[in-house]
This record gives C-alpha cells, structure tokens and sequence, in this order.
C-alpha cells in the first residue's frame, strides 16, 4: 500500500517536540507520517550546502521511519571522492579541448568550500565521502548498513561531449564516476533486563 503525501518542505528549521515517552524528535512532522514508513527513499536531496538544512531533512525523513530494525531509509548522495576523480580526469583530457564539452565547474577549485566536500555542479552542492555518508545517519540516530557505489554512465558526467570522447572514456581504465547509496535501519531497542 503506498500513500502519496503533498510535497512539504523538510529543510524548514527544527523544533525540539517530545514524543509521548520523552524521546525527542525533530520537528514539526510531516502530517500523518511519524514513524509509518518501512521504506523512506532520498534521492539528491541532502545536498544543500547549508548543513543545518540537510540535518533537519534527515532527522525528518529518519522521523518517518517505523522504529525497527526491518524499516529501511534509502539516500542516493553525491560521492567527494568521485566528483575529484572526473575532475582530475576531466583536466589530464584537456580540459575544454578534449572534446568532453565545456565543464566550468571541473576547471576551478574553490577551496575553502571543498574543505567541506561542496562543490560547484552548476550550483554548490554537498557531496559525501564514504564514511561522511555513513557518520551522517549514525549522528541522525540511525545505523548504518551499507553504502555502495552506484555507478554514472559517463554521458550523465559529461553531457555534453562527443561520441568520439565518450568513447575513448568508455575504452579507458579509469575508475567510473559514481554516487553513493546509503542503506540504513533504525537502532534496535534495547531488551529491557527481566527481574527473575
């Protein structure tokens, strides 16, 4: 059974609301989903380079989660490691000249936005590396169970470059662009000790 809800903003500031145990959790919930869901899936959505808005759409999507183990928050986030690896590929092909297309973004580093893995891809976004991706819904109260590349079709990286350069990077050795996936579960709860 899937229930589509209207589009709410998730990046809207946190308030601090108890949950009927005291637990806290972020609020204000997206009406009618606090802990429902078995599956959450995000896709690109934790990268704005604002870091208090990408907590806050965390800990609501990690909100929407029923609190077991089996229920499931899938993200699809931006790799730091791959978007420096085009990047350097990008300049050891020639940069412009290489017939790959024009990338503004691959030829200037602007370093103290990188510090923090946010790079220019048409506008600044966060990109994660593999354990930043997992620390990141550890610190959301989550556990982590995986994260896997996801490998990008070079004519998704450079969209605008001939058939000739795609070729040549399809026959290459290099290591294929990638975005990271994300699989996470809610921490178990602990066994309460039984008096005997």
């Amino acid at each position: 059974q899937v229930e589509l809800r209207p589009a709410v903003d998730l990046g809207k500031s946190c308030v601090k609301e108890h949950g009927p145990h005291g637990e806290e959790f972020c609020g204000p919930e997206v009406l009618g989903t606090r802990q429902k869901a078995d599956l959450v899936a995000s896709f690109n959505v934790l990268i704005s380079p604002n870091k208090e808005a990408r907590e806050n759409i965390l800990h609501r999507e990690a909100d929407m989660l029923r609190p077991a183990p089996s229920s499931t928050l899938l993200l699809l986030v931006p790799s730091a490691e791959s978007f420096r690896s085009v990047r350097d590929l990008y300049q050891q092909q020639g940069g412009p000249e290489s017939g790959l297309g024009r990338y503004d973004d691959y030829t200037t580093k602007h370093t103290s936005e990188e510090a923090d893995n946010v790079f220019r891809v048409f506008a600044r976004t966060k990109h994660y590396t593999k354990k930043e991706a997992c620390d990141m819904v550890e610190k959301a109260g989550l556990s982590c169970a995986k994260v896997i590349s996801y490998p990008l079709r070079w004519r998704y990286v450079f969209p605008f470059a001939s058939e000739q350069a795609l070729d040549e990077l399809e026959k290459g050795h290099q290591a294929q662009a990638h975005e990271w996936i994300v699989v996470a579960h809610p921490k178990a709860e602990p066994l309460l000790s039984r008096a005997h």
